[in-house]
């Protein structure tokens, strides 16, 4: 978030993520611009867990699950 300006003047096609199993769904779509074209999570879904600040909220929102994760919980296959 704090390099939101940056990242929005870049508008990057194609963003990589590493260890996308640790990184909140949150902050991944906010890195997203309109210009992405291709999304590319890397990582280890049944490794660490992203964190979240409020651990009872996120359990309750189901927010302490990544993006990569839910991707296969809800097997969304790749291109």
């Amino acid at each position: 978030a704090r390099l939101r300006k940056l990242i929005k003047a870049l508008a990057p096609p194609i963003v990589i993520v590493e260890e996308a199993a640790e990184v909140l769904e949150q902050h991944i779509i906010t890195c997203l611009t309109k210009r992405c074209q291709h999304l590319i999570l890397i990582g280890d879904h049944q490794q660490l867990r992203p964190s979240a600040s409020y651990m009872k909220l996120a359990r309750h929102y189901n927010i302490e699950v990544s993006l990569f994760e839910r991707m296969i919980m809800n097997e969304v296959h790749s291109r």
